[in-house]
């Protein structure tokens, strides 16, 4: 494949942003820009371009590995992080690829951890949701949220919310009982428990 280089934008004193046809976007260091000869109105042959994924892949993974010193990600979440960084779609796969195989990216993994941080302050429906927006399966959030045993005590979480929030349901007037009630529905506790809560 030819690919046509339409525009190339500086984005930095040491990089360019290189957009190309097919909605190819990637960035380079001058010097690399320079040794492949790259110039907007120009093609890059099938070779060329090879070449700039493999150098873009082995600079994606490096930089996979620097955000996973600080903490998970999810494969979604990761590949999103990489577009915005303008990598390739091929410097993508053969990161994230790289590593879900050497086990530093595991959305079920992911998906138990997140479960673990976040259940002592979260109800299960937004523990869920929030899931589904770091992009994991269905079928691995029934799996580690159907675990019985770890399951979320929603009458606990809410006394310990409430203590927190320095509430008393007894002394509570109407509107800071609607407040405190929307406060439990952000924090993703059924309705069910909610209202069974405020019905004691």
């Amino acid at each position: 494949m030819i690919l046509y280089i339409n525009e190339i934008i500086q984005k930095t004193n040491q990089k360019k942003l290189i957009l190309a046809d097919y909605g190819v976007k990637f960035c380079l260091y001058n010097k690399e820009i320079k040794d492949f000869k790259i110039r907007a109105g120009y093609s890059i042959d099938d070779v060329t371009f090879k070449k700039i994924n493999e150098i873009l892949g082995q600079r994606a993974l490096k930089y996979c590995l620097k955000l996973l010193e600080g903490r998970d990600y999810s494969v979604f979440c990761m590949k999103n992080k990489l577009k915005v960084k303008y990598y390739t779609d091929e410097a993508i796969e053969f990161a994230v690829n790289k590593l879900i195989n050497e086990g530093y990216l595991n959305d079920e993994n992911f998906a138990e951890n997140y479960y673990e941080l976040r259940k002592q302050n979260f109800g299960i429906r937004r523990i869920k949701n929030d899931l589904m927006r770091n992009g994991i399966a269905g079928e691995i959030i029934d799996n580690v949220l159907s675990r019985e045993e770890d399951f979320v005590d929603t009458a606990e979480l809410i006394n310990r919310l409430a203590v927190s929030k320095r509430f008393d349901l007894e002394l509570a007037g109407i509107k800071e009982k609607d407040r405190f009630y929307k406060f439990l529905v952000r924090k993703g506790i059924d309705f069910d428990s909610i209202n069974r809560y405020f019905s004691l």
